[in-house]
Formats: C-alpha cells, sequence, structure tokens
C-alpha cells in the first residue's frame, strides 16, 4: 500500500476543509484571515500536486509545475507575515523586503529555465529531486541543487528573522507585564521552533542518506502533521484575539469602570483625611517630584480615582491642588521681612524661580517680590 498517496489526499482535503472554513468563519481581523486562507491555498495546491504525481498524472502536473516552487518559496515569507500580525511587531529591514520577493524572482528564473529546455527533459523537472550522492551532475541536475540551495538560504533568513522577531518579542512581553496588558503566549513559538528543527533534521536526513522513498513518506507526514498544527494554532489564536477584543471593548470597559469609580461618600470620606494629613502634616507638597500617580500610590488608590475626589470636592485639578499649598506655604514664609525670597520657591516644592513667579502671580495677582514689598 501506497502511504504516500494517501497522506497526500489527507492533506489536500484537510487544506480545502480549513480554507473554506477560515473564508466563512474567521472572527476577527482580515490580516490573520489573509494568511491563514493563503497557507491553506498553498497547502492543497502542494498536497494535490504530490497526489497527481503518485497517481502518475503527468500531463497535469506539466500545467501545474510553474507555480510548485514558487509557492513552497512563499510559505516561509507567509507564515512570517502572521508572526508579525500576531505578534505585534514591526520589522521594515531590507532583508525582509529581499525575502518577501523570492517567491516572485524564483518564478520568472523556473520559468525561464523551463521553455530552454528540450521537451524531454522538462519533464524531469515535474518533480524536482535533489539528486542522488552517486549521480553524476548534469546542468538540469545543477539547476535541481539550486532550486533547493535557495529554499535553504531562504530557511536561513527566516531562522534569523524569526530569532530576532522572538527577542522583540520577549521585550514586548515584559513591556506588557508591566503595563498590566495582554501578550501572546510563548507556545506559539515554541511551535515555530519545532518547525525549524524538523527542517533541519529531514534537510539532514535527505542530503546524507540515499533514502528516496522513506525520505518522501516522512516529509510528506511531517507536511500533515505541520499543517494540522497551523490549523490548532490559528485556531487558538482567532479564539485568543476575539477574547482579547471583547475584553478591550470601549462598551464593556467603560461599564467596567463605571462600577470600579463608584466612591461612596464614607470612602470619600476616608480619601480625604488621609490626603489632608499628607498635605497638612507631612507637607509632601514640598516634593518638586510629587506626580498624582505618586501621590494615589502612597494612598494605596487609582489615580482615577484620587483625581476625581480632588476635582469634585476642591473642583479643581491635581495641579492647582497642590499648588494651592504650595503657595499659601510661600504666603506665610513672605510675611517674615527677613527671609530671602531664593529660599522660599525650593522649600515650597518648586524647581524654578520662574515657576514659582508664575503659579504665585496667578494665584495672588502678584509676583513675589511686589507681595513682599507691600507687606513690608
Amino acid at each position: 500500500m501506497n502511504f504516500f498517496t494517501e497522506i497526500s489526499f489527507a492533506g489536500a482535503l484537510v487544506s480545502l476543509l480549513f480554507l473554506a472554513y477560515t473564508l466563512a468563519f474567521y472572527k476577527i481581523e482580515s490580516t490573520g484571515k489573509k494568511c491563514i486562507a493563503a497557507l491553506m491555498l498553498i497547502s492543497f495546491y502542494l498536497f494535490s500536486y504530490d497526489y497527481l504525481f503518485a497517481l502518475s498524472q503527468f500531463k497535469i502536473l506539466s500545467c501545474l509545475f510553474l507555480l510548485y516552487f514558487p509557492f513552497i518559496y512563499s510559505l516561509y515569507p507567509i507564515a512570517y507575515r502572521y508572526l508579525v500580525f500576531i505578534s505585534g511587531d514591526k520589522n521594515d529591514r531590507l532583508i525582509i523586503s529581499v525575502f518577501n520577493l523570492l517567491p516572485f524572482v524564483m518564478f520568472f528564473v523556473i520559468l525561464v529555465f523551463y521553455f530552454s529546455l528540450p521537451g524531454n527533459q522538462q519533464n524531469l523537472l515535474i518533480y524536482p529531486d535533489f539528486p542522488g550522492s552517486g549521480e553524476s551532475f548534469t546542468f538540469l541536475s545543477l539547476f535541481q541543487i539550486f532550486l533547493f540551495a535557495v529554499y535553504y538560504f531562504q530557511f536561513a533568513v527566516f531562522i534569523l528573522i524569526f530569532i530576532r522577531l522572538y527577542k522583540t518579542h520577549k521585550k514586548r512581553k515584559s513591556e506588557l507585564l508591566r503595563s498590566g496588558k495582554p501578550f501572546l503566549p510563548d507556545w506559539i513559538f515554541l511551535l515555530v521552533s519545532a518547525n525549524l528543527i524538523y527542517e533541519v533534521i529531514y534537510a539532514l536526513a535527505f542530503i546524507l542518506f540515499n533514502l528516496q522513498y522513506y525520505n518522501h513518506l516522512f516529509s510528506q507526514l511531517a507536511n500533515l502533521l505541520l499543517l494540522i498544527v497551523v490549523i490548532v494554532v490559528s485556531l487558538k489564536h482567532d479564539s485568543l484575539l476575539l477574547e482579547l477584543r471583547l475584553n478591550s471593548s470601549p462598551n464593556i470597559n467603560s461599564f467596567l469602570n463605571k462600577i470600579q469609580d463608584v466612591i461612596t461618600p464614607e470612602e470619600t470620606h476616608e480619601i480625604i483625611s488621609v490626603l489632608l494629613k499628607l498635605m497638612n502634616e507631612e507637607k509632601i507638597y514640598r516634593n518638586p517630584n510629587l506626580k498624582l500617580e505618586l501621590l494615589a500610590k502612597k494612598i494605596a488608590l487609582p489615580v482615577n480615582k484620587l483625581s476625581r475626589v480632588i476635582n469634585t470636592n476642591y473642583l479643581m485639578n491635581f495641579s492647582q491642588f497642590v499648588n494651592k499649598y504650595r503657595i499659601e506655604e510661600a504666603i506665610e514664609l513672605l510675611n517674615n521681612p527677613s527671609v530671602r525670597i531664593e529660599e522660599i520657591y525650593l522649600k515650597v516644592g518648586y524647581y524654578t524661580r520662574s515657576t514659582f513667579n508664575r503659579a504665585f502671580k496667578i494665584h495672588t495677582g502678584q509676583t513675589p517680590t511686589d507681595y513682599f514689598k507691600s507687606h513690608h
């Protein structure tokens, strides 16, 4: 029994079914949908091509051959595009452009070479194979080696840009963790790594050992398993995107924020008590680095909730609230005839005298110097 035929047929069938599912039911994100649909279409073509070859349908294959290698060369660029999409990375280096253009370049190279061959040799390219170690090299066999060399060159480039992509993702993951935002799981990258290891093992087995049938059988089975893995990843990622989309829905977030931001009178009173203690007793406003986030952290309160308490109860924003305390203390200090203005602005929490002068005039209608002269 020729298992290669059955495996090829199963791969073509699975690809076609999931292509139909992708086009009809894939939930969100058109970029991911296009990538998965393209991968399924190419997989259907390649498995169907192998199936027809197993059935010795060479006339049909002669019409389909010209797309065989260009489609193979398209797999890694599309997979990379999908990884960029799901990881949110942006990488527009020159090598990426070359990487993405390779399928188109190779199509024209194969087209020119194919029609330059005599008719009896064209059929030898219908299912190009790596020449065995005992074969003598011809112009045709050298071209076949060239086709495989280009594929593995592309594979090496993919490894390099995948490593860069993974490093970027790890860095972004740390940033997302710090900000509390969701990030993609590492198992997606582990699956890609497993595929890369498979490619290396298969290439070594293919080149070093002359076991043509078993290599093709193993390769086709691995391709089918890889296809299933891609489908599982895309389904899981589709569900993940839907979940993230729902979690980030403005209506849902607005509703949750409204629930979380409700402040009872008792809670307001408690917040104001702590706030007044920090301002009047600890004089935290003297810290020139004081920001709303720092004050909220000290009170153990969400920033937006503290801001709302200040806005509602004092009818001013945070900056106005802090400046009020700073200027009030500055006025007390200016009532001392022996004080120096240069010492005041630093003591009450201003970095520069110009900022102090501007805030003081907004609050009192006078500059600190004018105020000092008018009271002494």
